[in-house]
């Protein structure tokens, strides 16, 4: 894949985390199973981890785009760290704490 093609992806997964509830649900009943709320972040985390190289060594991230998906990430980590069980379930998607993913999702998108 191409790294412009690589990068729409990244956008994709960043999407998801800055969509309202309503569309993140969407998002986990696409295809053939449920899949917990979990890959929201997981998902954006492993596009990030396999994409993130080729598209900075083709000179498309900004260094404050790649600053800002890192505060995102550490981000999800915090969220673990609470034990907050119902972060990670569908209901959970309307707690505070996604609001601020959200929020961080949305400040990506703008440099990136």
């Amino acid at each position: 894949m191409s790294p412009e093609t690589l990068l729409n992806q990244l956008r994709e997964h960043v999407g998801v985390v800055a969509a309202p509830s309503q569309v993140q649900l969407a998002w986990s009943f696409k295809g053939r199973s449920h899949l917990p709320v979990d890959e929201i972040a997981q998902s954006l985390e492993q596009v990030v981890w396999t994409h993130r190289p080729r598209i900075k060594e083709a000179g498309l991230i900004t260094e404050e785009a790649n600053q800002r998906i890192e505060d995102l990430i550490a981000y999800f980590e915090v969220m673990r760290a609470l034990d907050k069980w119902i972060l990670w379930q569908d209901e959970g998607l309307d707690e505070p704490e996604w609001d601020v993913a959200r929020s961080k999702a949305r400040s990506v998108l703008e440099v990136l």
